[in-house]
């Protein structure tokens, strides 16, 4: 189980933490254009960060989530199946959330600059794609009928036909960060312009309202709040809140917190609860009648006896005690300077123009990334993929939900067939075998082009991912340090008319 913030920190009530005010950084991540997208959208083997292997972090803060609903609404992402193209983070401020609450700290560097401290870039970057395998629902939503009748003919089988409870992420890589006895070339034919893709710079160059959008942003989550006390709760307010549950005029451990934001319309709630509150003004005492989800795991009563609460009734008594509206600071040269030249960046950000400077270079680095990236997979031949490579991409994903399945309260199938609205695991494993499939040859396209200009990582690229080393491997980070050299030689080498 997780836990609420404030109160009784053992929380099944089932929402997800509320809706974190965006930040630039989140933004970077959902959006094509940021100086930080160019490492989150290598998100098929990136995964996770260990706060979804560890529920300490986890445990110290939230209640387990009611369930995730990606949303495929970010611009320029059209029908799923590229992933470059279709990586949705809609959903993201609520995973960096955890990453917020957990360091504590606030992000104010970008890795090449100012947005994100040093050491939140490489955490942001893992969150970022660790949250890839919710971003497969986004895919499709919940499952049709007709769609779901394919489960029983995937090439991909049973779930039951993988350990992915011991999915390790450097097994079958070596430490060159290449798949294990692969050679990607024997596989996948790259375009004769691969090391100097042309690109149109109307393509790639950033629109005004896009470094718009990040500033945007960025006023955002600097706002400050104030608490209103003088009017009813509507559908899209922040309340602030103290609940007590109980089923059968049980309490039972976990019902309970105090001091919680949420955020009415959300749906982060279970069913029914976000909507009892609207109406009630602060200072108010009432009553929230819900009822919990089929599959829900069984609590515990103070004196440890066992409480169920899978389809069960139950009362939450609730205390209104504030609305949360945020003010946006003044975007001037003045906070500019405040904001972030108190830290010395290197890129002498100082003023709003400079601001502004700063962002255009961003997204257009991050566009030319993608630009580049989309080129060589559209236009590479993929022989065949290897069943090493497609084996490690469903171990992953399994593993992921796997894991998230705990911190909702629920097993695989539960997370599945009451999250994210599929038949059963298997129903899932088929829908996403397409997906699945493209991170795959995305995986073989960056080690086909690191052995066709023999690139290897720097010290530096290694160094930025040694944090991680004991809990990915370091067979596994150095993958991902070539996937950054990669990159760098393959944009480096564009050429923009």
């Amino acid at each position: 189980t997780t836990a609420a913030s404030g109160g009784n920190r053992e929380s099944l009530l089932g929402p997800r933490p509320a809706r974190r005010k965006q930040s630039a950084a989140d933004a970077g991540c959902r959006n094509p254009g940021s100086g930080i997208a160019k490492q989150c959208r290598r998100g098929y083997s990136l995964l996770l960060l260990s706060l979804y292997q560890n529920p300490l972090p986890i445990s110290t803060d939230f209640p387990p989530f009611r369930t995730l609903r990606p949303q495929k609404s970010d611009k320029g992402r059209g029908e799923c199946g590229n992933f470059a193209k279709n990586f949705s983070f809609s959903f993201l401020p609520d995973i960096i959330e955890v990453v917020f609450r957990t360091t504590g700290k606030i992000p104010v560097y970008q890795q090449e600059g100012i947005l994100l401290k040093r050491i939140f870039t490489k955490a942001l970057c893992l969150v970022c794609v660790g949250a890839l395998a919710l971003s497969l629902a986004a895919c499709g939503g919940k499952a049709d009928s007709a769609a779901s009748s394919t489960a029983s003919s995937s090439a991909l089988g049973s779930a039951s036909d993988y350990d992915y409870q011991n999915f390790n992420y450097s097994d079958g890589l070596d430490e060159k960060g290449y798949w294990e006895g692969i050679r990607a070339l024997d596989y996948v034919t790259l375009p004769e312009d691969f090391a100097s893709v042309a690109i149109k710079r109307s393509d790639v160059e950033p629109t005004s309202e896009e470094v718009e959008e990040q500033i945007s942003d960025l006023l955002n989550q600097y706002s400050s709040t104030e608490h209103i006390t003088d009017r009813a709760a509507a559908d899209g307010d922040t309340v602030n809140i103290n609940y007590v549950g109980s089923v059968n005029n049980v309490e039972f451990t976990g019902g309970s917190a105090e001091n919680y934001d949420l955020t009415l319309g959300s749906d982060t709630f279970i069913d029914g609860f976000e909507d009892q509150i609207i109406g009630h003004k602060p200072g108010e005492t009432f009553d929230v009648n819900v009822t919990f989800p089929d599959g829900y795991s069984d609590s515990t009563d103070a004196s440890g006896n066992a409480v169920k609460l899978s389809g069960q009734k139950a009362v939450f008594t609730v205390v209104l005690n504030y609305i949360s509206e945020s003010v946006l600071p003044e975007l001037t040269d003045s906070w500019v300077a405040d904001t972030f030249g108190a830290f010395g960046t290197p890129n002498n950000i100082y003023t709003v123009e400079a601001l502004r400077a700063y962002y255009q270079d961003q997204l257009y680095t991050s566009n030319l990334n993608t630009a580049v990236m989309d080129y060589l997979l559209e236009n590479s031949t993929f022989k065949s993929i290897p069943q090493q490579v497609m084996d490690y991409q469903v171990n992953q994903c399994l593993n992921y939900y796997s894991t998230l399945a705990g911190y909702y309260g629920y097993d695989l199938d539960g997370l599945v067939q009451n999250l994210l609205g599929y038949e059963s695991t298997d129903d899932m494993l088929a829908h996403l075998e397409s997906s699945l499939e493209d991170y795959s040859k995305e995986a073989l396209l960056y080690q086909a082009v690191a052995e066709s200009l023999d690139i290897t990582p720097t010290q530096e690229q290694l160094d930025a991912y040694s944090d991680y080393k004991d809990t990915y491997g370091q067979n596994y980070c150095t993958m991902v340090a070539l996937m950054d050299a990669v990159t760098s030689t393959l944009t480096s080498g564009a050429v923009v008319s």
